[in-house]
């Protein structure tokens, strides 16, 4: 039923707009027969500015005042309305926001019991504000709302850890960091945006004897707190189940992943994100109490936040890349292979120089191409133990290719301005007050994932067909694969649910495109071979590299980069 249907279009009305623990607002409305300006409506309002305050809203013939008043002793608050009601007539209360369109307004306001009353004393009419309580019922549900994504976690890593019981490889452990990591990650997404509406209003009054006296403060102690605490269980349920995974193959798992060197870059990524945000969120209460940032332009506002969010990209992709090549040391002798596979591949300007370094993001046999600028390939020093001259050429192939063709730069060129135009739209569309935009942008971050990961994958293709192209025999480089998916326990093949999230093709995959691109010859040798070389067959070489030739032998941990 529509607002006209019951009110009338002439009936003047308020409505609750907003209950915290220190602010509480309502609306006044109401249509008057003849035009009234702005300047007119705010000269009117200006005398009563003194104890609380009157934002104009809308003017012409439908007049909307947000009146704002603070909560005195006794959860009670008083506004006078003389000019509204003279203007208007006396408001009737008409409930919340939500009741004629707002779903938002409804959720927030609907944790905690308050009334509104126009009263009339000594000839001046007032809005009186009383806080009645909390509504216990929906605090309780929105506790429940907020504990869904755990219970999703906890529900999805029960199932992995039952299927991997018995096993000896890591198949299921990939699967608690792909899929088992991404699709709690949506639930919690839309759990945490629909419970923080529900619990801010009422949390605020509980929170409110161990605040900082200060609104914002308590808003956001209130929005946060909450949501920490569910983010400490999960990340407690997370340590179990790997735990639990682990156990079977802990050795292996050590001896090809330096864990303290992974955990290292995932902390420093963790502590990045919320420290630059912080320090960010701070600048923008200062814009907002100082500079009064919602009131500027929507492209001002824009333009801010697109400066906000390249710097916190450029600090997410610059630090991570600091730590990964943080103790290289140069290898001139691979830097001549690289250069001269570089000259073979046509590849213009300053070749590639080859870097060792102890560990390549935590895991100890893997290479990778890394630098928009100073463009370098970083190999783990194990690698070279375990590879042969001319399995090794084929792995520097694939990583030359990845730096000849721009990989790095196509992908950021894609990913950037994606990741930048999401970002600013978040950020601008809640300075502005508008929470559908920003609320819709947020989620397609977490949308743009397998987006991400598929060119990542197809761009991974391109430098595998080039590393059998440029005249080198294919079944080295399937003999590398195999060896490095051996000792870094990589699985052979995923669940439909964590293949969109590889960022890698599975090993079997790229095994099969490199012999239907270009089918091994027993003629055909490297260029740089200085002698015919003993080679497996190219289906013996990769089931003997991997562990298949061995029964009950299922193992496999990261791919080349």
């Amino acid at each position: 039923m529509s607002l006209v249907s019951v009110a009338g279009v002439h009936e003047p009305r308020v409505y609750i707009m907003f209950v915290g623990a220190y602010r509480v607002s309502a609306v006044v409305e109401g249509s008057v027969p003849s035009f009234i300006n702005r300047s007119t409506l705010i000269a009117m309002l200006a005398p009563l500015n003194s104890t609380c305050k009157y934002h104009v809203l809308s003017v012409s013939h439908l007049i909307k005042v947000e009146v704002v008043a603070n909560w005195s002793r006794g959860w009670l608050a008083q506004c006078s309305i003389t000019p509204l009601v003279r203007l208007l007539g006396a408001p009737k209360f008409a409930g919340f926001t939500s009741i004629f369109g707002s779903i938002f307004g409804f959720m927030i306001n609907a944790g905690v019991y308050a009334e509104v009353n126009v009263t009339e004393v000594n000839g001046g009419y007032y809005l009186v504000f009383r806080f009645l309580g909390i509504n216990w019922a929906w605090f309780t549900l929105s506790m429940l709302v907020l504990a869904i994504p755990i219970l999703t976690q906890l529900l999805i890593y029960r199932h992995l850890a039952s299927r991997q019981r018995g096993r000896r490889d890591v198949t299921y452990l990939y699967s608690m960091g792909l899929s088992g990591q991404y699709i709690p990650n949506i639930v919690a997404f839309i759990a945490v945006i629909v419970s923080m509406f529900m619990y801010m209003s009422p949390m605020q009054f509980l929170l409110k004897p161990v605040s900082f006296n200060n609104q914002l403060a308590n808003a956001l102690l209130s929005l946060l707190l909450p949501i920490a605490a569910v983010l400490v269980v999960s990340v407690f349920i997370q340590r179990h189940y790997v735990r639990m995974l682990k156990e079977p193959v802990r050795e292996r798992l050590e001896k090809a992943i330096n864990f303290k060197a992974a955990q290292r870059l995932a902390t420093v990524i963790l502590i990045l994100i919320p420290g630059f945000g912080g320090v960010m969120g701070y600048v923008y209460y200062l814009l907002f109490t100082h500079f009064k940032l919602s009131g500027t332009s929507t492209p001002i506002v824009a333009l801010i936040d697109l400066a906000w969010s390249a710097a916190l990209i450029s600090v997410i992709l610059a630090v991570p890349q600091w730590l990964v090549t943080r103790g290289a040391v140069e290898d001139p002798g691979l830097s001549r292979v690289a250069g001269d596979i570089w000259v073979r591949m046509g590849g213009l300007g300053e070749a590639p120089r080859v870097y060792l370094v102890e560990n390549v993001a935590g895991s100890r046999y893997n290479a990778a191409a890394v630098g928009l600028f100073r463009r370098r390939i970083i190999v783990a020093k194990q690698l070279l133990g375990l590879l042969s001259e001319e399995e090794l050429r084929s792995v520097l192939i694939h990583e030359v290719s990845h730096v000849k063709h721009g990989h790095l730069a196509k992908l950021l060129m894609v990913v950037i301005p994606l990741y930048l135009a999401l970002i600013t739209t978040a950020m601008t569309s809640f300075t502005k007050y508008m929470l559908l935009p920003g609320i819709a942008a947020l989620g397609s971050i977490l949308a743009l994932t397998p987006l991400v990961r598929f060119i990542q994958r197809r761009l991974e293709t391109q430098a595998d067909i080039d590393a059998v192209k440029v005249g080198f025999n294919p079944r080295a480089y399937i003999a590398a694969m195999g060896k490095i998916t051996r000792e870094s326990l990589m699985p052979l093949t995923l669940t439909r649910l964590d293949r969109p999230l590889l960022t890698h093709p599975e090993p079997s995959l790229r095994r099969r495109r490199v012999l239907a691109v270009f089918p091994p010859s027993p003629s055909r040798r490297s260029p740089w071979a200085p002698s015919p070389q003993r080679l497996p067959t190219c289906r013996q070489g990769f089931l003997a590299s991997t562990g298949l030739g061995n029964p009950g032998v299922r193992l496999g941990v990261l791919e080349m980069g």
